[in-house]
């Protein structure tokens, strides 16, 4: 079981008690792992107040082997999956010394067992400050003055990891690196990663580097950056985007992705990213993000490219899209999802199997209007085939309803007291939609207009209720059919008379009802 002790500020100061008279030191215990909590006692020390114990704060420690106490020295062991916690700082480890006199700590990992090289570490020491986490194999550190030192470190900060062979904490937030790697690739194996021979990271700040070397696939680039600082900040920071790597057979190597996120207000912000072919090809993309809380929000995207194709032509492609969501007030709104794209677009710039996978692009834009009892809705849809590059589109299509309404009641009477008229209704509905068809570069449009008249009353004939209902609909229409049989006579291969009578269907313009 857990063995689970708070140390007070007092603890060594109270519990160790100076005897006035001279007696016979209890000989110190030899500190080994163990399951068992010695604590050493001592007349040693004549005067109580030297080396004092800078502690200000209750430190709390946990350990599944074994805690061991040395008063005279004002040290404390922690054998077997420690942790140690005082004030913001956690600290685990396999092995946990602290000397209370100089307020200083060092930790370490233990052999495991199960590797027969016998150079295997487990539990090794993780140090928790401010919201980061520091593991190494080795460390040493001052929970007063925060100053440390750390072994074979990594520290994983958001999407960012930075690591080293030997670091160095000279303040509470500003550490040195010696040989150091940074990437913001999360594989254990980053594929694109920066080394710098010395690193300054300042925490939730920037990370300083010089003579920075980039590896993409493990492979470093051949020319050095001399100087350059990282963002290593939370939320919303200017910074480069660091590319991916990869190889493809008909445009060769290539980074994807490469790019500077601009973060120019806290209102909106702005994206540059790029790709490059080593055999020829590019790619330039654009993003503008904005937004104001509780009013409107949305993004502009934007594409180009031109890349290799395996029969070695080239292919030019495009995109834009537009969303959009804005409330002008409680009874007016406004959303947009439109998209513009070439067909090969996706086909030749994603990787994403859904975008592969896609054989429409669907676009809509709709605009909102409510009133007491009444309401409009102005809409744009759009229908792209990717395959055979059709288009379908309604521009626009328009609908406004008027609930029940009784024209003819009074605001002053009720139940009884009402006519037969009062008890007449009517609701009204109407759309108007214009659509238009584009198939094999030919484009056909057709639209119209559809009323709906609803009429109902009940009024109530002594011990009877009445309930009569009327409906009318009517359809308008910009163009209408005109049908004619068409009697033909030919020859066949014998000489014989054959008739065709064909139906011949024509679109003619102008209103019909």
């Amino acid at each position: 079981m857990k063995k689970v002790f708070s140390i007070l500020l007092f603890f060594l100061t109270a519990v160790i008690i100076y005897p006035q008279t001279g007696q016979t030191a209890v000989q110190d215990s030899v500190l080994a792992p163990h399951d068992s909590t010695t604590v050493t006692d001592s007349s040693a020390v004549a005067d109580s107040s030297k080396n004092k114990i800078d502690v200000d704060a209750v430190i709390t420690a946990t350990a599944t082997d074994s805690l061991t106490f040395n008063v005279i020295a004002k040290k404390m062991y922690v054998y077997g999956s420690g942790e140690m916690k005082y004030k913001t700082t956690d600290l685990k480890g396999g092995k946990i010394s602290v000397d209370y006199t100089t307020n200083q700590l060092e930790a370490e990992g233990v052999i495991d067992t199960t590797d027969t090289t016998g150079t295997k570490y487990t539990q090794t020491p993780v140090l928790s400050e401010g919201g980061e986490a520091y593991e190494g194999s080795r460390l040493r550190y001052n929970f007063k003055t925060q100053q440390g030192f750390i072994s074979m470190a990594e520290n994983k900060a958001g999407d960012q990891v930075y690591k080293g062979e030997k670091v160095k904490k000279v303040d509470k937030n500003t550490y040195f690196i010696k040989d150091g790697i940074f990437t913001t690739c999360d594989a254990p194996e980053p594929h694109t990663f920066f080394t710098a021979d010395e690193m300054k990271v300042i925490q939730k700040d920037k990370i300083i580097a010089k003579w920075i070397f980039m590896y993409i696939g493990g492979v470093p680039f051949p020319i050095p950056l001399p100087f350059a600082v990282f963002p290593n900040e939370t939320g919303r920071r200017s910074g480069l985007i660091i590319p991916s790597y990869g190889q493809s057979g008909t445009r060769g190597q290539y980074f994807n992705n490469f790019g500077y996120f601009f973060a120019l207000s806290d209102y909106y912000d702005l994206t540059l990213t790029g790709d490059y072919y080593t055999r020829g090809g590019f790619g330039l993309r654009s993003r503008v993000r904005y937004a104001e809380r509780y009013n409107l929000s949305g993004n502009l995207d934007a594409g180009y490219s031109k890349v290799k194709l395996n029969n070695n032509g080239e292919s030019t492609d495009w995109r834009f899209a537009w969303q959009h969501n804005q409330i002008f007030n409680p009874t007016t709104r406004l959303d947009v999802n439109l998209t513009f794209i070439s067909s090969s677009y996706l086909t030749n710039n994603s990787i994403s199997y859904n975008d592969l996978l896609e054989q429409n692009i669907t676009s809509n834009a709709t605009l909102s209007k409510n009133w007491e009892g009444s309401s409009m809705t102005l809409n744009y849809s759009r229908t792209q085939s990717l395959q055979s590059g059709d288009i379908n589109e309604v521009l626009p299509s328009l609908r406004f309803s008027k609930s029940l309404t009784y024209p003819f009641k009074r605001s002053s009477s009720s139940g009884t007291s009402q006519k037969w008229y009062e008890y007449l209704n009517y609701s009204y509905s109407g759309q108007f939609t214009n659509q238009r068809q584009k198939k094999e570069g030919d484009l056909t449009t057709h639209g119209g207009f559809q009323h709906n008249i609803n009429t109902s009353a009940s009024p109530k004939i002594g011990y009877f209720n009445i309930s009569p209902s009327f409906s009318y609909t009517e359809k308008w229409y910009n163009k209408r059919l005109k049908i004619d049989d068409v009697v033909k006579d030919s020859l066949d291969a014998s000489g014989k008379k054959v008739v065709y009578d064909t139906l011949l269907t024509n679109e003619l313009n102008g209103l019909d009802f």
